[in-house]
């Protein structure tokens, strides 16, 4: 951005959105040292709900002099897994964000992410005209609908299905019997008929779709009443109202990427090697960051103040600190993408999904050229992100070739990579060999696609 443009920082740049961040937070006061000290930067202003249960000292510990750029919500409630107690949670922070001012956007985030783009990059990326949150419309019978059309309560100890500090007996009190009489009454009566739509918890409204969800939440009492007694409702009550009006907006997916491609999921990162690859221009944020690692989320803090980027990585990471293996940041890694451009052989056409290009492989054998300074040589990561993800057996039966040597590849999030060396400088010949090629509709993926955008 053009300095004329810029005000002294911290001040927000006229022409920047004003974005309120909201954070749920329950266990990762370290992880959220480091991200609120990027999102200050980013000029956005942080808006924390800390689970009753968690402890406030080890935030403000934690935080140290970060702490001055995180507005806590003033009486949080007791947020249990699963429940409608998160939904609660999520509508503090709404209510005390728009209470002190108007902001363009919200960000719904966890205590556990943290962004993988620069202050500057984060300030410019939502397109003013898009929402981003994940829409996947649900039929009756599938699991997400279920949720919502049986009748669960999980927002007391009796009958949460995770606690901290599990009990072998929990009482039933009187509001647990409440409760209760409650769900009867709305048995009784049936939920409310609508579109069920399900999706990442976390997503990037702007103030026109919350306050359109706000609006639908507070006017329609059996709506809300029908939410409170379903199964996760954090995936699926904002998701389905704004699922009612998305014929008026536009929607790219949400902005928080999560692996879940690992069983059981999600993936929790504590080291540069659990790292993916395969992240989109959408992106701002990664979980879930383990916060017991001290030593990567100080190399994580020191990696985002010097570096253009964490998006996509380079050759090295500056700052490591003594202790953590230098040979696992020093790989050198080279990105394959499908050709740009028209007809190429062995590529279909370029599709569109939103705002991503890509293609498909139409023979199991692909083969690309990298050129590189005669002189370098040694270990070499050649990293493939895909588009979609793929399944397991798919996966196993790709290797890539290099001169004489055969690797095969290795899944991490939706790319898949291999490791090799080589012993003299000059242009890379590298191939891909995948198995039978077979159409999305026989496997998870069917056959390999990748972006055709080098981010």
């Amino acid at each position: 951005m053009d300095a004329d443009h810029m005000e002294a920082a911290p001040s927000r740049p006229r022409d920047r959105p004003r974005v309120a961040c909201l954070v749920l937070a329950s266990h990762a006061p370290a992880v959220l040292a480091v991200t609120s000290r990027v999102l200050v930067s980013a000029a956005w202003r942080m808006f924390v709900h800390l689970d009753r249960k968690s402890d406030g000292s080890a935030y403000r510990e934690a935080l140290g002099e970060a702490a001055a750029g995180c507005e806590f919500v003033p009486d949080p409630v007791e947020v249990f897994w699963g429940g409608f107690s998160m939904i609660r949670a999520m509508l503090k922070l709404l209510e005390t964000a728009r209470e002190r001012g108007e902001f363009d956007r919200f960000v719904l985030i966890s205590d556990d992410s943290i962004p993988v783009r620069t202050p500057e990059s984060l300030a410019e990326l939502f397109d003013p005209a898009v929402e981003y949150i994940d829409l996947i419309r649900q039929e009756p019978g599938t699991e997400f609908y279920e949720r919502y059309r049986e009748f669960f309560f999980l927002d007391h100890a009796v009958s949460s299905v995770r606690t901290r500090k599990p009990r072998l007996f929990s009482p039933i009190d009187d509001a647990f019997l409440q409760k209760i009489g409650e769900l009867q009454d709305l048995k009784r009566a049936g939920k409310k008929a609508l579109d069920i739509y399900w999706g990442s918890q976390f997503w990037a409204l702007t103030r026109s779709s919350i306050e359109r969800v706000l609006m639908t939440i507070k006017s329609d009492s059996h709506l809300l009443k029908s939410f409170e007694f379903s199964a996760i409702p954090d995936e699926l009550l904002i998701q389905s109202v704004v699922g009612g009006f998305r014929s008026s907006i536009l929607v790219e997916p949400s902005p928080m990427y999560v692996d879940w491609d690992i069983s059981p999921g999600p993936r929790v990162f504590r080291d540069v090697e659990d790292f993916p690859y395969d992240l989109m221009p959408y992106h701002a944020f990664i979980r879930k960051i383990e916060p017991s690692e001290g030593l990567f989320l100080r190399n994580l803090s020191r990696w985002i103040a010097s570096s253009p980027s964490i998006y996509r990585f380079g050759q090295t990471a500056p700052g490591v600190e003594p202790g953590e293996p230098e040979e696992s940041w020093a790989v050198r890694e080279i990105y394959l993408f499908a050709p740009d451009g028209g007809h190429v052989i062995g590529w279909h056409g370029i599709e569109l999904a939103g705002q991503v290009r890509f293609r498909w492989t139409a023979t199991r054998s692909l083969e690309w050229k990298i050129s590189q300074s005669p002189q370098r040589r040694g270990k070499f990561r050649v990293v493939l992100p895909l588009f979609m993800s793929m399944s397991r057996e798919f996966c196993e039966g790709c290797r890539f070739r290099f001169g004489d040597k055969t690797v095969q590849a290795v899944r991490r999030g939706r790319a898949i990579f291999a490791d090799f060396y080589a012993e003299q400088g000059g242009d890379l010949h590298i191939e891909l060999h995948t198995p039978n090629l077979i159409s999305p509709h026989q496997s998870l993926s069917g056959n390999i696609s990748t972006s055709g955008i080098a981010f």
